[in-house]
């Protein structure tokens, strides 16, 4: 796993919102540092170097533990990412 950003806030639709450091795009898995899945990925925005992803989160009720939280994701599963141009 690696880490992909930190929850800033949750709505109240239940979504998650993540201040992100790696490129993903929607539909990527998201885990909590213990490895359990959270969401995925539902959106990608914001400036380009400070992005922020919005996450459909599995979960029913959100814990207000999660605010500051790290989030992970699995670099070998990343969709929708572009391609970086070397």
């Amino acid at each position: 796993m690696k880490r992909l950003g930190t929850v800033k806030n949750i709505m109240r639709d239940g979504s998650l919102l993540l201040r992100i450091t790696e490129e993903v795009g929607p539909g990527t898995s998201v885990f909590d540092a213990r490895g359990e899945r959270i969401g995925k990925v539902a959106r990608v925005f914001g400036p380009v170097h400070e992005p922020y992803a919005t996450v459909q989160s599995d979960l029913h009720n959100q814990d207000l533990s999660m605010l500051n939280s790290d989030a992970y994701f699995d670099p070998t599963k990343v969709k929708g990412a572009r391609k970086k141009r070397g």
